[in-house]
């Protein structure tokens, strides 16, 4: 064989060895990414919820999504658990609404940008006159437990209590067509 041929030879396995080495080197480096492409990072600003097992990020590195929007409001974890009871979109929206209006009016109990758990939600079937009543568990900030419960009926009106030690510490009646 040519000493010329046999040079090229070596030099192209060597570029093809590189090659590999560096798809192997991409591929260890992009080892923390998940199948929908979104970074799960191991950093110590995620940490999974005891309760619902969702992964939580303090966003530090982010954008925040409530950009624009008032910073004590709290955010909601699993409410949407309601959809598979039953409730409809509208009235799990307007239920949101209450209960974030009402963790920001209640700062002076709970800290600014609480996060609220929703979790244990146990609806009825729809009684006759097409209402719906649920009960819940609220856990703020992993240690604040608090019992709720709410009713909708077929016009679009949603009554909401909360309860904590026994006593009511929020009512709300919500009109859900009500802009």
């Amino acid at each position: 064989m040519d000493t010329k041929k046999r040079n090229l030879l070596i030099i192209l396995g060597f570029i093809i060895l590189s090659g590999l080495s560096a798809l192997a080197a991409y591929g260890f480096y992009n080892n923390g990414q998940s199948t929908n492409g979104t970074n799960v990072k191991s950093t110590s600003t995620q940490k999974v919820d005891k309760t619902t097992n969702q992964i939580l990020d303090d966003g530090a590195d982010q954008t925040p999504e409530t950009y624009g929007e008032n910073p004590s409001k709290p955010s909601l974890i699993g409410f949407a658990a309601l959809l598979d009871q039953g409730i409809t979109q509208e009235d799990l929206a307007a239920f949101q609404g209450s209960i974030s209006n009402y963790f920001t009016s209640a700062g002076n109990t709970y800290p600014p940008a609480s996060i609220v758990v929703f979790s244990d939600a146990s609806c009825s079937l729809p009684l006759d006159d097409g209402s719906v009543n649920c009960s819940y568990k609220l856990t703020v900030n992993d240690k604040t437990k608090i019992d709720g419960a709410f009713k909708t009926d077929e016009n679009g009106h949603i009554t909401i209590g909360l309860t904590q030690g026994g006593k009511t510490i929020y009512h709300d009646a919500v009109d859900e067509n009500a802009s």
